[in-house]
């Protein structure tokens, strides 16, 4: 279901009275002075209203968009099925100068209830987290579709109902990209043997998984060039398989792409063809941190680099190029994680990137305590990127996996990495 999330002023608007008015309504004519284009959503849609401070209060149904017009308030028939009475009394009265704001659109309204959330905690339709409070309006991902912690490895799923209605994306072919989500779809079975190609596991646990494409070579286009690129943008890969004929899809589990090769192969016409072929790395259920920690036994040999220059390894060692399945692919990965680990600590240089306060002990070595976060993720195995780890205290981390204000804290964490990493771009 389509999202926006736009603020509303308690002095301008009495919101008990619109509350009142649907109890005995079926619809609101709710004023906004921004423009929405309404042909860019689905109704009904969902709308989160932030009414001060980093707090959203209250959650309305959308059932359509309309531009705004003075009639509204002057059809006195109309207006006393849409308008509640005391907005009514403003524009007759003009209290506030009410009739001389610039209203630009009605969001039609069929239930407006309380709802908290922190403003901060909404991923945007990107997949970004929302950087502030709203000035017109943001499109977002409903907080329960934030991440979708209701799959189960081996349970059977139904595209449509279970994945697509619930989180968009596309409904055909093998790699579906919701833009709303902070994850990709990937969908594997036996009908790929009709298009040249055979997915599956090699003997070392990679899932060898070929990109999209009918005919002519494969090009990191659209759905491969999102798998490509997944761990920059902070996209999850969830990996289903296709049963027999409409007996649904089992998942497989959340994955991270190792690398990639590019294999000889046939398209549907029988021609020859280049294939892109995907190494998947599946992250283990339940894994708290796919970054190792670090080993203290002995001197790393990062120890000695600077700030720059680990951060530089870190980027280059994320960068998803082509390379070998099996051992290959997994050696890559832990390099990758390495890499962004140890930039990730001496990024945040004995301070706790959640709280700010210091380690609170030192490890063998002399080199201060703290837990590589996944602030992107299914469990908490996302992608290994360093937008998306924040290096935090044992108590930051396990509030955020199981504290009240687990959201809130993850959230804040977000925003404070992303600010430093785009200062360390400049």
């Amino acid at each position: 279901m389509d999202a926006i999330l736009f603020s509303a002023n308690p002095k301008m608007v009495e919101i008990d009275a619109a509350i009142r008015h649907l109890a005995n309504h079926d619809e609101l004519y709710w004023e906004v002075g921004f423009r929405v284009v309404r042909d860019n959503f689905s109704y009904p849609m969902l709308g989160f209203i932030h009414i001060s401070g980093g707090q959203v209060e209250y959650r309305v149904t959308i059932r359509d968009i309309l531009p705004f017009t003075p009639e509204h308030y002057e059809d006195e028939a109309l207006a006393e099925r849409v308008k509640p009475k005391p907005w009514r009394r403003e524009w007759e009265e003009n209290l506030g100068n009410v009739r001389s704001y610039p209203w630009k659109t009605i969001l039609v309204m069929t239930r407006i209830e309380p709802f908290s959330h922190d403003t901060y905690a909404f991923y945007k339709y990107d997949g970004t987290l929302s950087q502030g409070r709203p000035r017109s309006y943001i499109r977002v991902l409903p907080p329960e579709r934030s991440l979708p912690s209701s799959f189960e490895i081996g349970k059977v799923y139904q595209r449509r109902r279970d994945i697509h209605d619930r989180f968009g994306g596309q409904q055909q072919g093998g790699i579906s990209t919701p833009g709303s989500a902070p994850y990709l779809f990937l969908f594997t079975g036996e009908s790929g043997k009709q298009y040249g190609y055979h997915d599956g596991w090699d003997p070392e646990g990679i899932f060898l998984y070929t990109g999209e494409g009918q005919r002519g070579d494969m090009d990191f286009v659209r759905g491969n060039r999102a798998v490509r690129d997944h761990a920059e943008n902070g996209k999850d890969l969830l990996l289903f398989q296709s049963l027999e004929r409409t007996k649904g899809y089992r998942f497989l589990g959340s994955f991270a792409c190792a690398n990639w090769e590019v294999r000889d192969g046939l398209d549907v016409d029988g021609q020859p063809r280049k294939l892109i072929v995907f190494h998947l790395l599946r992250l283990e259920e339940g894994d708290t941190t796919s970054i190792a920690p670090a080993d203290t036994s002995t001197p790393t040999v990062t120890a000695h680099l600077s700030i720059d220059e680990l951060r530089r390894r870190a980027y280059e060692a994320v960068a998803s190029t082509a390379g070998k399945s099996g051992k290959a692919a997994k050696r890559i990965y832990r390099e990758r994680s390495a890499a962004v680990r140890d930039y990730v600590l001496a990024r945040a240089d004995g301070e706790c990137e959640g709280c700010k306060g210091s380690a609170p002990f030192s490890r063998p070595d002399g080199t201060p305590y703290l837990e590589p976060h996944h602030i992107r993720r299914m469990s908490d195995g996302g992608p290994d990127h360093p937008k998306w780890v924040g290096a935090i205290c044992p108590n930051c981390h396990k509030e955020i996996h199981y504290g009240a204000n687990g959201k809130t804290i993850n959230s804040r964490l977000q925003r404070y990495v992303e600010k430093l990493e785009a200062k360390g771009s400049e």
